[in-house]
C-alpha cells in the first residue's frame, strides 16, 4: 500500500492524486469527443467545476452520515474547542464572497433581503470556523472535513453532482439527456480512476479470501471493481450519444449499480441496514430503479443544441 505518493512538490495522498486525475480524465474525454454537442472549453471546465465541488461534498457527506461513530471523537472536540477569532474572520469572508461570485442574479431578485442574507452567511461562516478549526487540532484524525486519505462515497457524489452538473448544463443550452449521455463515460472512468486510490490508500479492503490474487489474505476487492468498472467504461463510451437523449446514462447507471451491489458483498466491515442490505447495497437498488423507469418510459428526444 503506498498512502502518500512522494513528488517533487512535496508528499501527496495517493487518494487525492486519484480522484484528481479521474476528473482530468472525465473533462478530456468530454472534451475529446463531445465538443460539438455544446461542450467547448469554457463551458466543459465550469461543468466539471461544479461537478468536482459538489461531487467531493456529497461524497465525503456521505460517508460521514454512514460512519458517524468513527467521527464522535471530533463531536466532542469540537464541545470542548476554543474559539478562533482568525478563523472566523477568514470564516465571515469566505461564504458572502461566493454568494457575490456565483450568485448574483439571485441575490438582485431578492432586492432589499440581500443584505440579511449576505450578512446571516458571513455571521454562520464565522460563528462555524471560529469553532472548528481550533477542533481540527484536538482530534485531527476523525476531522469530517478532511477527506485527503479517503473516506469519501460515490454514491454521496452522484446524488449531489449529478442535478448540479444537470442545472449548469441547462444554463448552458445544453439539455438533461445529451448532458447524462456525454458524460457519463467520463464518470465511469473516474470512478474506476478512484478504485486505484482505494488499492493504494489500503481503504476499502475485501473481505478474508485464500484464493488467486489475494492481498494480505483479503479479496482484491478495488482491483476487482476497478476491471469491471473499466470494462463498463469501454462500453458506454462506444454507445453512440442519440436520441432518446438519457438513454445511454441510463443503462450506464444500471450497470454501475449492478457493480456495487455485487461488490458490497466482497468487502470487509459492512454491516446491514435495510432489509438485509447494506447502506450502498439500498441506494444501489434506488439508482437501477430509477434508470430502469427513464429505460422504460422515457421515449420523447430531445433537440441537439445548437
Amino acid at each position: 500500500m503506498h498512502p502518500i505518493i512522494h513528488t517533487r512538490l512535496g508528499p501527496i495522498p495517493s487518494y487525492t492524486l486519484c480522484t484528481a486525475a479521474g476528473f482530468a480524465l472525465a473533462v478530456a474525454w468530454v472534451l475529446f469527443r463531445h465538443r460539438g454537442r455544446g461542450f467547448g472549453i469554457e463551458t466543459t471546465l465550469a461543468l466539471m467545476l461544479v461537478a468536482a465541488v459538489s461531487g467531493l461534498v456529497g461524497a465525503r457527506a456521505w460517508f460521514v452520515l454512514t460512519h458517524l461513530g468513527f467521527f464522535q471523537p471530533w463531536v466532542g472536540a469540537v464541545a470542548r474547542a476554543g474559539f478562533s477569532p482568525a478563523a472566523a474572520a477568514i470564516g465571515a469572508i469566505v461564504p458572502p464572497a461566493l454568494l457575490l461570485l456565483y450568485a448574483r442574479p439571485w441575490l438582485r431578485s431578492l432586492r432589499g433581503a440581500a443584505v440579511p442574507v449576505l450578512a446571516s452567511a458571513a455571521i454562520v461562516g464565522a460563528l462555524m470556523a471560529g469553532r472548528l478549526v481550533p477542533a481540527h487540532s484536538l482530534a485531527p484524525d476523525h476531522d469530517p472535513f478532511d477527506p485527503s486519505g479517503g473516506g469519501q462515497a460515490a454514491f454521496g457524489g452522484l446524488a449531489l453532482a449529478t442535478p448540479a452538473v444537470l442545472i449548469a448544463a441547462s444554463r448552458k443550452g445544453i439539455p438533461p439527456g445529451i448532458a447524462l449521455d456525454c458524460i457519463a463515460p467520463g464518470v465511469l472512468a473516474a470512478l474506476a480512476v478512484g478504485r486505484v486510490g482505494c488499492l493504494l490508500n489500503g481503504c476499502c479492503t475485501g473481505i478474508a479470501w485464500g484464493g488467486p490474487a489475494a492481498i494480505d489474505g483479503r479479496f482484491p476487492s478495488a482491483i476487482a471493481e476497478f476491471v469491471v468498472l473499466s470494462v463498463l467504461t469501454v462500453y458506454a463510451a462506444l454507445r453512440p450519444v442519440r436520441a432518446p437523449f438519457g438513454r445511454s446514462a441510463a443503462v450506464s447507471a444500471v450497470g454501475y449499480a449492478v457493480i456495487r451491489f455485487v461488490s458490497e458483498f466482497a468487502r470487509a466491515e459492512t454491516e446491514p441496514a435495510f432489509f438485509g442490505m447494506t447502506v450502498n447495497q439500498a441506494a444501489a437498488v434506488l439508482l437501477a430503479g430509477a434508470a430502469s423507469g427513464i429505460l422504460l418510459f422515457r421515449a420523447h428526444p430531445q433537440p441537439e443544441p445548437a
